[in-house]
């Protein structure tokens, strides 16, 4: 009961992240952002640097990759512990109905692995939810975090719906917040180390999401930018909207501008060329 106590305070604040993904813009989701949210400029900047055979960052004052403790203070995450790894099924049909109470995206070969996103937003009550046109993106991710949060785990004597609720979430965020994809359907890969709650808070999954990091852009099917070039780069493609805050992801969102693609990509990249000097 502790460590599930210690996994559902972490989805509190996980709860944060899973809001912005609602609002349709990067935010601070994780590590990663996605292509075609808030900052897409700034991806196609930072990608243009990234080099396949040193697997680092090439700038013109030197050579940047995340680390171990970028994870850790951006995500707060914890980077050592059990490995993350484990066993890809063809037919995830029987874990997501014993583990998640769900159906199968479908009963195709690639679907029968993975669960829609919707039926998974709808366990968190934030299925339908949408930021409204005279609210702000803080005062929406606040309220989307709160649906989320006074949603899952209600009946604490329900211990197995409970658990489900838990496990949708956490497959939610996995599968969408942190190791992110695209479409609708989420891919279960991660369902079978979240059988046993106790144990999900000892996995070493910070170091996993660098592990992902690097392959996505090393193999070129990379479509993110990381979170940590606003710490590092401080260009004005974010705003602050909390200096003080831990995890260092909070700190931030995204800047929205109305400037055109091929403005803002040539003022970023003289910006970028130029950095440290506009310091």
């Amino acid at each position: 009961m502790v460590f599930k106590q210690s996994v559902r305070n972490w989805c509190d604040e996980a709860a944060h992240h899973v809001a912005i993904s609602c609002s349709g813009l990067p935010g601070s989701s994780g590590l990663l952002e996605r292509e075609g949210s808030g900052d897409g400029f700034w991806l196609d900047v930072i990608w243009d640097r990234w080099d396949r055979v040193s697997r680092t960052f090439i700038f013109p004052w030197g050579h940047m990759v995340p680390s171990l403790e970028d994870v850790a203070r951006i995500m707060g995450l914890r980077v050592d512990g059990e490995a993350v790894t484990g066993v890809t099924y063809a037919d995830y049909t029987d874990l997501t109905q014993q583990l998640l109470g769900l159906e199968p995206f479908g009963q195709d070969d690639h679907e029968r692995r993975m669960v829609r996103r919707v039926a998974l937003l709808e366990s968190l009550g934030l299925a339908g939810v949408r930021q409204k046109a005279d609210e702000l993106l803080p005062a929406f991710v606040e309220r989307a975090a709160g649906l989320a949060r006074a949603t899952y785990g209600q009946d604490a004597e329900d211990t197995v719906r409970a658990d489900w609720d838990l496990r949708r979430f956490l497959v939610f965020f996995f599968g969408k917040m942190m190791f992110t994809t695209k479409g609708d359907g989420i891919h279960c890969h991660f369902l079978e180390l979240l059988d046993d709650l106790t144990r999900v808070g000892r996995y070493a999954w910070g170091a996993a999401l660098l592990a992902h990091t690097f392959a996505d852009l090393s193999t070129g099917t990379g479509r993110e930018t990381t979170v940590w070039s606003y710490y590092y780069l401080p260009l004005g493609r974010a705003t602050e909207v909390d200096p003080i805050a831990v995890p260092l992801a909070r700190r931030w969102l995204p800047l929205v501008s109305t400037a055109t693609y091929s403005f803002q990509l040539d003022v970023l990249r003289r910006h970028v060329r130029d950095f440290p000097a506009l310091l």
